[in-house]
């Protein structure tokens, strides 16, 4: 039954104007002082005869619809599924509904989602951008209300709220770097997305003879061009000079998306079949020519090669580094994501290789059934609900002061320090 004869036989049946009855029914009871013993007899009568507001109409009379577009890159991943379950949650307790739009880390489905939440009146948006320009959200953003999550855009004023990423690879790095790990792999995500980049400088940082700031070392140029080119996923550098002191490190930076065959392929590609040859009197340790080798025949590194350096901040403990990896490429493992993660696990276990025992194993991000797997997993934990409270209270904040014609208050740009959760696979 349409709304219109509803409102009519609602009318019809208790004896006031449909003006009146799709008053109280749409909450404006006080505003036009309609009685309270009129709004109860309305009120029931609409009960009893299951009464349903179309909200499609509702929307284009009072340009509210109540719901907010929320666009995610990969709705399958655990991280994201958390970050919409929270989202969800939090628009909910404010009585207002979740649009929700997975991109599938693809620019041109962003771009679709975005019109498509336009189109549908939706009063506001929350989106992990995955696009390389802001230029379609800025000017979506300027007749709906735009708040960005988990990444950013630099050049950019659209508020965002986001987890520091540089900080949570330095923390991870250095923790391994404690337990005295000296050969890393790194496995990324999708090299060109904000926080990927981010955690491959933190991880560089971390691992540079001064990690206060990669710009302050030698070889900080090369990390900025290839860390943020994304036709180059495996990241290599060239080896600092030979002044640098204590225990040398070898690292690798591999892998192309935030996805669980990423992080199993790159496993079997660099802990292969190829033996290692490293020995008490190596400086250093990496796989041989036949499974990727470490440098080319003209001197400069070849793709996907590590680099070995010194940092100072390893030194202190050289003298109780265990003897885990031998004969391995690398003794610990650090992944970008949980979905990475599982991948990884997976692989190593099909090597006949045990996490925590043969490899260490560190990750980004949290989730429960973590401490379920054996061993349960170290990992860096974003602030998600701090994160997304942050966003919902900004976007309100905007959809408010554009329905009230107010001035719209500074844009929010927030970066929100993780924290690293110890366990035992490291």
């Amino acid at each position: 039954m349409s709304d219109k004869i509803n409102l009519l036989s609602i009318a019809e049946n208790t004896g006031y104007s449909v003006s009146t009855v799709s008053r109280v029914l749409s909450g404006q009871t006080e505003k036009y002082r309609i009685s309270s013993k009129a709004a109860e007899i309305i009120s029931l009568e609409a009960s009893r005869c299951h009464y349903q507001p179309n909200f499609v109409a509702q929307a284009l009379r009072t340009r509210k619809s109540r719901t907010i577009g929320l666009i995610v890159p990969g709705i399958d991943n655990p991280f994201f599924a958390t970050l919409a379950s929270v989202i969800n949650n939090l628009l909910a307790s404010r009585g207002y509904h979740t649009l929700l739009a997975d991109s599938r880390e693809d620019a041109a489905e962003e771009a679709a989602s975005l019109e498509a939440f336009r189109r549908r009146n939706v009063e506001g948006i929350i989106a992990v951008p995955v696009a390389s320009s802001p230029e379609l959200h800025e000017e979506i953003g300027k007749s709906v209300p735009m708040v960005l999550i988990d990444r950013y855009f630099e050049s950019s004023s659209l508020p965002y709220v986001c987890t520091d990423n540089y900080a949570g690879a330095v923390m991870a790095t250095r923790y391994l770097l404690d337990r005295g790990y000296r050969r890393i792999l790194a496995v990324q995500g999708v090299p060109s997305s904000m926080p990927n980049r981010e955690r491959v400088r933190g991880f560089l940082s971390a691992l540079a003879p001064t990690a206060a700031s990669p710009a302050s070392s030698s070889f900080a140029p090369n990390i900025a061009s290839s860390v943020l080119s994304s036709s180059a996923p495996n990241v290599t550098f060239p080896a600092p000079s030979s002044s640098s002191s204590g225990p040398s490190v070898t690292f690798k930076v591999v892998g192309d998306a935030f996805s669980v065959q990423n992080g199993h392929d790159r496993i079997l590609e660099e802990f292969g079949p190829a033996p290692l040859s490293c020995g008490p009197s190596s400086s250093s340790c990496g796989p041989s020519s036949s499974s990727g080798g470490s440098s080319s025949s003209s001197g400069g590194p070849s793709r996907g090669a590590g680099a070995t350096f010194s940092p100072s901040s390893a030194s202190s403990s050289s003298s109780g580094a265990p003897s885990r990896g031998a004969g391995l490429p690398f003794d610990a493992v650090f992944t970008f994501s949980t979905t990475i993660l599982l991948g990884v696990i997976d692989a190593l276990r099909s090597l006949g290789l045990r996490v925590g025992t043969d490899v260490g194993v560190i990750s980004f991000d949290n989730n429960s059934f973590l401490d379920f797997l054996d061993p349960a997993v170290t990992r860096v934990e974003q602030p998600l609900r701090e994160a997304g409270e942050i966003a919902v209270r900004t976007l309100f904040s905007l959809i408010e002061s554009r329905n009230a014609g107010l001035p719209e208050p500074p844009p929010v740009r927030k970066m929100l320090l993780p924290t690293l959760i110890v366990r035992h696979s490291c």
